[in-house]
């Protein structure tokens, strides 16, 4: 699912900066996860 919406492809150069732009999507990704769940309890 996180390759469907933030795509498969990571531009950075260094190895550092590679890891760094992953964790940051799999940041985004928790985070979208928790405000849909969030918003499931919140609505219902």
């Amino acid at each position: 699912m996180m390759k469907a919406k933030f795509g498969d492809l990571i531009r950075s150069k260094t190895e550092r900066a590679q890891i760094n732009g992953l964790l940051l999507k799999v940041l985004c990704h928790n985070i979208i996860i928790a405000n849909n769940e969030s918003q499931k309890v919140l609505f219902s």
